[in-house]
């Protein structure tokens, strides 16, 4: 057998470089994809990492909130006692029923608030129980008895 020699050594060099060079070009395309996808996804975790910032301030907020509407329903109802107190004749029947409506709606504020404040722990939020004051009982006196 006779080796085989070529008329143009050069030429299988450049066929095999050409193929090395649209295999990289190939792989240099691959990597530019892999690269904008990290890039989108570095970008919504920011994103994500804001609006969780932005909630938890909202939650502390809703917290705040609805501590300070549990107080004044209490000196809401201390007053609506003290007036009864001072002035026995007065029909107070009209604020006992506005306090006990607002008192009602105030189960559902605690248990909207222990829900946000769960799902951003990631625990499960015990059920609230509604608070039972004197005047509740006594503008309604089959509730909470």
């Amino acid at each position: 057998m006779r080796p085989v020699i070529f008329d143009r050594p050069l030429e299988g060099i450049q066929v095999t470089l050409r193929a090395v060079q649209a295999t990289l070009a190939a792989h240099t395309a691959v990597l530019a994809n892999i690269t904008r996808t990290l890039e989108k996804i570095a970008v919504s975790q920011s994103e994500i990492d804001s609006a969780v910032t932005t909630d938890t301030g909202l939650l502390a907020d809703l917290t705040t909130q609805t501590a300070a509407i549990g107080t004044a329903q209490t000196a809401l109802e201390a007053e609506i006692a003290a007036l009864k107190t001072a002035n026995p004749a007065l029909d107070l029947s009209g604020l006992d029923a506005v306090n006990t409506q607002l008192q009602a709606a105030q189960p559902a504020l605690d248990t909207a608030v222990a829900g946000l404040t769960a799902a951003s722990d990631g625990v499960a939020p015990a059920p609230a129980t509604p608070p039972v004051t004197a005047a509740a009982t006594s503008a309604n006196p089959g509730i909470g008895n």
